[in-house]
């Protein structure tokens, strides 16, 4: 589940801004959050603090992996455009006009 949002993460797919970007939006996901395996967890971690130029501790990279991957599973209901598409393209975002992507769509 988690394993194709870290490989992003670990190809340098994701900036810093949008890596932010992305995690200031896991505070507002409602509901059941699926949380990582602690090995995601830790590569995670390591990658993001070449990322941010600092120190990143298990929460923040926990957090910004359940996010990466709500956001790479939800799209905008009027332009189809994936969640995570719009904050790389640094548009603004409106959490609720977001909504979750079928696993038909996902295939």
């Amino acid at each position: 589940m988690f394993k194709d949002v870290l490989d992003k993460l670990l190809k340098g797919e994701y900036s810093a801004r949008t890596i932010r970007k992305a995690h200031s939006q896991e505070k507002k996901i409602r509901g059941v959050k699926n949380v990582p395996h602690y090995d995601l967890e830790e590569t995670a971690r390591r990658k993001l603090e070449e990322i941010l130029d600092g120190g990143v501790q298990y929460k923040y990279a926990r957090e910004t992996l359940i996010a990466l991957q709500y956001c790479s599973n939800h799209h905008h209901y009027l332009t189809d455009a994936l969640l995570i598409d719009d904050i790389v393209s640094h548009k603004r975002i409106t959490f609720n006009n977001y909504l979750k992507t079928s696993t038909k769509e996902q295939k």
